[in-house]
């Protein structure tokens, strides 16, 4: 008896949530094979803004600017990751403890990075210091063109 009460609920509840609009067990496994597909497309492409892209290139890695830019950096924050967690190899000077080196240091990059958007570091910025460059040599380049095909039958 309690078996056949058991099914009758189950079924009654399937009922309301067909009503309600809710998707039956195997529309729903399908929806989500759906949307695992559509992830997978992403993964293979970098994801924008993160990681070393959001970051102005520089002509010095971050431990060089830490060192002569001596007294233009804020104390950094406390480190989060558990002592146990860190890697007892890589040392911070940012930090001044162990756990990553100074040039994996996110906080001593963001903190680069608000520099140089506030004009303090521009004199770092690679596409600006090779366009003085150019300018005091005499050189001044302009871009290369990809050479085309005079005849469109050879190309494949």
């Amino acid at each position: 008896m309690m078996t056949i009460t058991t099914a009758f609920i189950r079924g009654e509840a399937a009922a309301a949530s067909k009503k309600k609009g809710h998707l039956s067990w195997k529309s729903q496994d399908h929806s989500k094979r759906q949307a695992t597909e559509r992830k997978s497309d992403f993964r293979s492409q970098p994801r924008e803004g993160r990681g070393s892209s959001r970051f102005t290139p520089l002509i010095k890695t971050p431990k060089e600017i830490l060192l002569t830019e001596v007294g233009k950096f804020k104390p950094p924050p406390p480190m989060v990751t558990p002592v146990e967690k860190r890697s007892s190899n890589k040392f911070c000077d940012f930090h001044n403890d162990k756990g990553h080196s100074t040039d994996e240091c996110m906080q001593l990059k963001k903190q680069i990075e608000e520099l140089v958007r506030a004009g303090k570091l521009s004199h770092l910025i690679k596409e600006i210091k090779q366009g003085r460059d150019q300018i005091k040599n005499g050189k001044k380049e302009a871009p290369k063109e990809e050479p085309r095909l005079k005849n469109k039958s050879l190309a494949i």
